[in-house]
């Protein structure tokens, strides 16, 4: 039993092998076999179709399997040849039909690098870039940045697949570029960008103006209450500070819709020991607006949510799929699983022990599947 939005997106991916007519194993069947897999916690090819050949009993009530169940080198070799860009566009349409949105949804978009995919020439492995809705817990997005190219050209083509009306993209100093706040603009939404020395004469600009209005009355220096927390042994407290960008011109009309300067003062003590961070920041939203603070905030979610569960709880660092597109297209499933896994509520466990429990129970792996609210088919026959 498969979530019918999953059949219907997923089916429309072309089988790359040159002599379909030729193959033993149906295209649709082996993408199901590896998403199912990775769901239940294999991390590699031979993880893979073993899992599936212990499971082939399983696997025979949703789906055909003509010739049993595929060697590792099938669905490494598959998978290498998948269109990743087609994979990556059909990712990002499916969870649109996934996505709740609400309006003020904040949307953190931050790349990854997958350590291990790469060869013993190269300096790194391939480099990620993905959007997480902060409050809906999904992924809702992710392209793969060319080996000569940087994030900087990765993020546009992302914000192509996604529907941002009315939400705030937050984006680290990498991100923090007048092509990209303009494409936001022009795709309906607002930003919340990092300023960083990357951007040297716009940060001194930003730092220069907070001086400069340091001394005046409490009303023209909108300085909101400090936000104090405790956790993991330390204290932190941040101050943030507002400036519209009215009086600011040379800053204004150098960037796209832009509003607002953010301030924002971080003191941690540990262990009796302080140090103090300052960070800039530049919006479309006007400076009194709570959506400002909220986006700083939480753009660390993706790092918490996505990242740290692809590379704890999915054990993506350690993954040494490299060839062609496999290592991609392996993230794409990752993402898929994590989606299903996150919208489970009937197990309350982490995401790395639902894994397990999927592989053990076939009964909550086919809940899982289902989807839980979204429509599903009783059977899946391609």
């Amino acid at each position: 039993m498969l979530s019918e939005s999953f059949i219907i997106h997923f089916s429309q991916l072309e089988d790359p092998r040159i002599s379909n007519h030729n193959s033993r194993h149906k295209f649709f069947d082996i993408l199901t076999m590896a998403f199912v897999a990775t769901l239940c916690g294999c991390d590699d090819w031979v993880e893979v179709s073993e899992f599936c050949k212990s499971k082939k009993s399983f696997f025979e009530q949703l789906l055909e399997l003509p010739n049993g169940i595929p060697s590792h080198d099938t669905f490494g070799r598959v998978f290498s040849l998948i269109d990743s860009d087609h994979f990556e566009a059909l990712f990002s349409q499916w969870m649109k039909k996934l996505f709740i949105k609400t309006r003020g949804e904040v949307i953190a978009i931050d790349g990854k690098t997958i350590k291990s995919a790469r060869y013993k020439h190269q300096h790194k492995g391939i480099h990620l870039v993905s959007a997480w809705a902060c409050q809906n817990h999904l992924t809702l997005g992710s392209v793969k940045v060319d080996e000569k190219s940087n994030e900087i050209t990765a993020i546009p083509k992302l914000l192509k697949y996604l529907d941002i009306t009315d939400c705030t993209i937050t984006i680290d100093a990498m991100g923090c570029q007048k092509s990209i706040a303009k494409s936001i603009i022009q795709h309906g939404g607002n930003y919340v960008l990092c300023v960083k020395n990357n951007q040297k004469e716009l940060r001194c600009d930003i730092a220069t103006a907070f001086r400069l209005v340091e001394n005046r009355p409490c009303q023209q220096y909108a300085d909101n209450k400090n936000h104090q927390e405790h956790k993991h042994g330390r204290t932190e407290t941040r101050s943030y500070s507002s400036l519209p960008l009215d009086e600011f011109p040379y800053i204004q009309d150098n960037w796209p819709s832009a509003r607002s300067i953010t301030k924002v003062t971080r003191v941690r003590t540990i262990d009796d020991e302080q140090s103090e961070e300052i960070n800039f920041y530049i919006s479309s939203h006007p400076y009194l607006s709570e959506q400002i603070h909220k986006a700083i905030r939480k753009h660390w979610n993706i790092e918490n949510n996505l990242h740290w569960q692809l590379d704890v709880s999915f054990n993506e660092d350690n993954c040494r799929a490299r060839v062609k597109n496999a290592a991609s297209n392996f993230s794409l499933l990752r993402k898929i699983s994590l989606g299903y896994l996150k919208k489970d509520k009937t197990s309350k466990v982490g995401i790395k022990c639902k894994r397990k429990k999927a592989s053990w129970d076939d009964e909550y792996l086919l809940g899982v599947l289902a989807g839980g609210n979204d429509p599903v088919s009783n059977v899946c026959k391609q």
